[in-house]
């Protein structure tokens, strides 16, 4: 959870919305967020579209073009109407539908911040002169 708002705070968002599971948005992402970003929580519908999409994913590991294009809708959505300046991707599951190459708004993706901090934590380090590295 560090490692998320670390990356929010990094690229300097101000307010963001949470894509994951119904109780990772209206937690707030369990509240890591606090005093990095404001969390705008989308409409009580949009949240049962979000977790019912997230819990397809995880449950079956199968997105859909469909699954794509309504988060991409909501995402423009909660700009337009919120001032969201990014989503949270806030589940390795979403990953079978948004990829870099893919995402159209302005994101984070909590998966992918983790897997780079893992990765440069590793390096820091290793030892080259270490035979056991």
């Amino acid at each position: 959870l560090a490692t998320a708002a670390a990356a929010v705070r990094a690229r300097g968002h101000q307010r963001v919305a949470i894509y994951g599971t119904r109780y990772t948005i209206e937690t707030d992402l369990f509240g890591a967020l606090a005093g990095v970003a404001a969390v705008v929580r989308p409409e009580p519908a949009e949240v049962d579209l979000i977790h019912d999409i997230y819990y397809r994913l995880a449950t079956t590991g199968v997105g859909t073009d469909e699954d794509h294009r309504q988060l991409t809708r909501l995402a423009g959505r909660l700009m337009a109407r919120d001032g969201v300046d990014a989503i949270l991707l806030a589940g390795t599951d979403l990953a079978v539908i948004f990829h870099e190459g893919n995402t159209a708004f302005p994101h984070v993706d909590c998966a992918q911040a983790q897997l780079e901090a893992i990765a440069a934590r590793a390096l820091r380090e290793h030892d080259p002169h270490d035979p056991r590295d």
